[in-house]
């Protein structure tokens, strides 16, 4: 219910987020992971994974959204709503990567083959049944699974390469206020006494003093650099982000890398902007001289068509680099790498 209230949008939605976390207390909070790999760009996951967190972050906040927790009232008493700040146990997210092992998972995992001890069934098959009337989501498998027998459907989900689910089902802890491992069960611990809750839910990811970097400096912007402040000012601190900055888009659909630029607001810059892309890709915008206005930072883009290419001519399709490099004045102020991996499907970034 979380995830799909936060895929609303933000603003009003969050406020409705932090009432329901305050109405219904549960003790674990399950949501998408805030971090951008292959097989999981989707705009709406990633808002389902940064709603949700901050909802965990400021429901048991008392003076996060007052009217919630005001008291019942005489004047103006439709508008209180007479809850109790609440702060939820655990928060932990799942990811929908296509390669799961990229990455260690610092968090439970549970067989999907188990069976449920009051549906008598096995999971995947409780999460098949769920699936079946998305037929908006993915129309072809839902038909031809619907046609399988039981015994041709066991078949399939025991290939670790056809089935939906990947086996085991794996968690990513992001936070607890409770002792215990991350890789402890999803429910273990609950009935102990929190720690610090505060300390521990308002944390941020604090790094050794540096020097300020030297202007002008690049950095990938977009969602990259957002979900990576994100990830700071939440102490996210060691959740999965990939080594690489990647992303998976449908053949054919335009690729946009972001570029984020500080440099001195007391004078112009004049950058020229070389985009380095793999034969058959066009470079459709954003290269060649930019002239930036006396400003502290300043976002650009560089838009990227690739090839429309076959199903046969996708499979075993490699990773494909995209390189955006920066000048300022004749030498290279840095240089931006992004992974592509084109598929037959894709939400655009």
């Amino acid at each position: 219910v979380l995830n799909s209230l936060a895929n609303w949008g933000h603003g009003a939605n969050l406020e409705k987020l932090v009432g329901l976390m305050r109405l219904t207390r549960p003790e674990v909070v399950m949501t998408t992971l805030p971090s951008i790999f292959i097989g999981e760009n989707h705009g709406d996951h990633q808002a389902s994974g940064i709603l949700t967190t901050e909802a965990f972050d400021l429901a048991g906040d008392p003076i996060a959204f007052p009217a919630q927790v005001a008291g019942d009232m005489k004047r103006n008493e439709a508008l209180l709503e007479n809850m109790q700040p609440w702060q939820s146990k655990k928060l932990f997210y799942s990811d929908d990567t296509s390669d799961t092992e990229k990455f260690a998972i610092n968090g439970p995992s549970y067989s999907v083959k188990e069976i449920s001890p009051s549906q008598k069934k096995p999971y995947w098959r409780l999460a098949l049944e769920a699936a079946m009337p998305h037929l908006t989501q993915f129309p072809e498998e839902i038909v031809r699974i619907s046609k399988l027998s039981d015994a041709e459907l066991e078949k399939l989900m025991g290939d670790p390469h056809t089935g939906w689910w990947s086996e085991p089902m794996t968690f990513i802890q992001a936070k607890s206020v409770v002792p215990g491992k991350p890789t402890d069960d999803v429910f273990a611990h609950l009935d102990e006494m929190p720690g610090n809750a505060a300390e521990i839910v308002h944390r941020k990811c604090v790094s050794g003093s540096r020097e300020a970097p030297a202007l002008p400096r690049i950095e990938l912007g977009g969602p990259w650099l957002y979900l990576s402040e994100f990830r700071d000012a939440h102490g996210l601190c060691s959740i999965p982000v990939a080594k690489v900055p990647e992303i998976g888009v449908k053949t054919g659909a335009t690729v946009s890398v972001p570029i984020a630029i500080w440099h001195d607001p007391s004078k112009p810059l004049e950058l020229n902007i070389v985009a380095k892309v793999p034969d058959g890709w066009k470079v459709k915008s954003g290269s060649g001289k930019v002239a930036l206005p006396a400003e502290s930072s300043t976002n650009l883009r560089v838009d990227i068509d690739t090839p429309i290419l076959s199903s046969d001519q996708l499979k075993g399709a490699k990773l494909q680099d995209v390189v955006v490099e920066v000048e300022a004045g004749g030498p290279k102020i840095g240089e931006i790498l992004l992974r592509v991996k084109l598929g037959t499907s894709g939400l655009p970034e």
